[in-house]
């Protein structure tokens, strides 16, 4: 109920379209829920495995076609595309998932000013990744607008001028839920035609670049032929609304919901938490009355405010009802039912009243959208887009470097806040980036410090920082350090949001950081095949059960390990890159292990990591000499035969010989 109104709309109309679709939406809802059944909460899958090793299981081979060169691979993409926008109404969602590095931007930009006859939208992630279209060679400048922000600053403006000249006061209304349209009446009702905020609905390029938000805000220019959406647009869809409890205004009728806001105020004003079954037990009695209204919701609704100063924004209530009524009336029928708990999307926290509402896809949307996303996870699109069905993609391109796993840890943010465990990868990355002149290492962003310190002419980056940027393409080996994973809340909370339609509450446990979601355990499937046609498998700690949270968190950290592997751009380039996750992905692997390849065999490479040096640096060695150097025994280094396994490590640079008349190895 966020969608901002055309220009010149009037409060009037504005206000009167609005109740008219906030009273179907209530009805809708009201049916939608009326008998809604709550499934009993699944049972977490006990673990098939106990030892979290590498299985190689023969699985029948599914056809994928011939591999296609990088060029043939961009030529099928452009063709692809530009098939599908030719078509009169497809109606679906052609969803682009091909690797980083084939030139998806460079080819949706080219198509958008060169190919389509009528307007695009181009939606990008930022603003800044206006940026990178502009350094395209082929980016034709006089053909684009940049679609501004009312809060940004006028293109070769005056210093502090933004393109709305009352920023300030629209921010407070647009804050507390008014329309942009009461600021605009109220503060400036002579001066929108030559607003520059309001001027930009008459650019007249044909392509209009903005940023993700208007795929669901929309925007006043609405003639488009094609939409194109670069990256992944979830954010889009997020509404989470706060409104502070002194900002919660009373109706001015009599009656339930005046009663309602009241209770609501009240308890924000205490400073307690209020949600789920402990809210509805406060006013689940009054809704019944307020839902008895909804034939006649106008009555609900305040008139429209006028204002005519800046001062006037202050006084105003937020304006919240429409949002608060249409997430209540699934909470309602499962309070209604004697549910104990459920999916809490009205909350009472720290004197804010909290709605975690989803936006719904701009209704002006044209047939044709084209989604490019280097690892979009068709689940969440579904939840994006219910009402679309979705075309996927993707080529098949063998990569020209190769991309190493080595599974043996999670390597989560966790392991990072460990000094041993972290000192322990920086020696491990120490090891495998050993002959290359120009590393590049991918980590927690907490965890950079300690490897630029290590490595100081590496090239060193952090997970979320300048996806699908090209800073890594110049080194000459990578490593992926660690197991990007967003936060529980946050995925919680997106799936929450997402999924309007669920109750039922998702499986979680307490903890000293709070309650997160039950995790199980499943073998899972990496993306390598051995000769015999077996595929590797592991046990992993994950969401299986539950595919809402799963769906989110896969597409998250799928997304984010993805990104950062191809960030050396190994699709194009002959370089070698280094996994250090357990977690499955589906990038292709040129090699996968258990335990790292770093040291001769029978030696533990947690025990090669504290010895290497001193072993490098020797003219001699005995059984003994490594004993000490480990802090294990003589028998267990002659048991599992160490000075052989250094011999065929270095080959042709140890000899065995008796030193002292013991057993060891001099060099060559």
């Amino acid at each position: 109920m966020t969608t901002p109104d055309p220009p010149q709309q009037s409060g009037a109309d504005y206000l009167n379209g609005f109740v008219l679709r906030l009273q179907r939406e209530l009805q809708d809802e009201l049916r939608r829920v009326s008998g809604v059944s709550f499934p009993a909460i699944p049972e977490p899958e006990p673990a098939q495995r106990q030892r979290h090793t590498l299985e190689w299981i023969p699985v029948i081979e599914t056809p994928t076609g011939e591999y296609l060169t990088i060029d043939e691979a961009r030529v099928e993409m452009h063709d692809k595309i530009v098939e599908y926008i030719s078509q009169r109404g497809p109606g679906r969602i052609l969803l682009v998932k091909a690797k980083p590095g084939l030139g998806k931007t460079f080819t949706t930009t080219y198509i958008a000013q060169e190919v389509i006859n009528g307007r695009v939208l181009y939606l990008m992630p930022t603003h800044a990744h206006y940026d990178t279209l502009t350094d395209m060679p082929h980016f034709n400048p006089t053909l684009w607008y940049h679609w501004q922000a009312t809060a940004a600053p006028v293109p070769f403006g005056a210093e502090g001028e933004t393109m709305c000249r009352e920023i300030d006061t629209t921010q407070k209304l647009m804050q507390k839920g008014w329309p942009l349209s009461l600021a605009c009446n109220g503060l400036c009702p002579l001066y929108q035609k030559q607003c520059n905020y309001r001027r930009q609905e008459h650019a007249p390029e044909p392509v209009i670049a903005a940023a993700h938000e208007h795929l669901a805000l929309g925007m006043a220019i609405n003639d488009y032929h094609t939409v194109i959406v670069d990256e992944e647009p979830i954010r889009a869809f997020m509404n989470e609304t706060k409104i502070k409890a002194t900002d919660i205004g009373l109706s001015e009728f009599a009656g339930p919901i005046s009663e309602l806001l009241s209770i609501l105020r009240d308890m924000a004003l205490s400073g307690g938490s209020w949600s789920g079954k402990r809210l509805l037990d406060q006013i689940g009695d009054l809704l019944r009355d307020v839902w008895a209204l909804v034939d006649d919701v106008s009555r609900l609704m305040p008139a429209m405010p006028q204002i005519s100063a800046r001062s006037d924004a202050d006084n105003l209530p937020a304006w919240f009802l429409p949002d608060l009524l249409v997430l209540l009336v699934g909470e309602w029928e499962a309070w209604r039912q004697g549910q104990q708990d459920w999916l809490a999307r009205v909350e009472i926290e720290n004197g804010l009243l909290i709605l975690h509402n989803r936006r719904e896809a701009w209704k002006k949307l044209p047939p044709r959208l084209v989604i490019i996303d280097a690892t979009a996870n068709v689940d969440l699109y579904r939840q994006m887009f219910p009402e679309r069905e979705i075309e996927v993609y993707e080529p098949n391109v063998q990569m020209t470097g190769e991309v190493h796993q080595i599974t043996c840890n999670y390597n989560g943010a966790g392991t990072f806040k460990d000094e041993a465990k972290l000192a322990e990868l920086v020696e491990l990355t120490r090891v495998l980036v050993r002959g290359y002149e120009l590393p590049g290492i991918v980590t927690y962003k907490s965890a950079t410090e300690a490897f630029q310190l290590a490595f100081p002419h590496a090239l060193v980056a952090h997970f979320g920082g300048q996806r699908g940027s090209n800073a890594l393409e110049s080194c000459d080996v990578l490593v992926v350090v660690g197991t990007y994973s967003p936060p529980d809340g946050e995925i919680m909370r997106i799936a929450k949001t997402l999924n309007r339609e669920r109750l039922r509450p998702f499986s979680v446990e307490e903890t000293d950081k709070g309650l997160i979601p039950i995790r199980t355990e499943k073998l899972c499937a990496y993306n390598i095949r051995d000769e015999h046609g077996r595929v590797a498998h592991r046990v992993v700690s994950g969401l299986w059960n539950d595919p809402d949270l799963h769906a989110v968190m896969n597409a998250k950290r799928g997304a984010e390990m993805v990104q950062a592997v191809h960030r050396a751009r190994p699709l194009t380039r002959d370089v070698k890159v280094w996994l250090l996750s357990s977690v499955p992905t589906d990038i292709p692997l040129t090699a996968i292990y258990d335990d790292p390849p770093i040291a001769p065999e029978g030696i533990y490479w947690r025990t090669w990591l504290k010895i290497y040096e001193r072993v490098e640096t020797a003219e001699s060695i005995t059984i003994q000499e490594l004993a000490d150097w480990a802090g294990v025994g003589y028998t267990y280094v002659s048991g599992n035969k160490w000075l052989d396994g250094i011999m065929q490590f270095y080959k042709d640079e140890w000899e065995p010989v008796r030193i002292s008349r013991k057993k060891g190895l001099k060099r060559l």
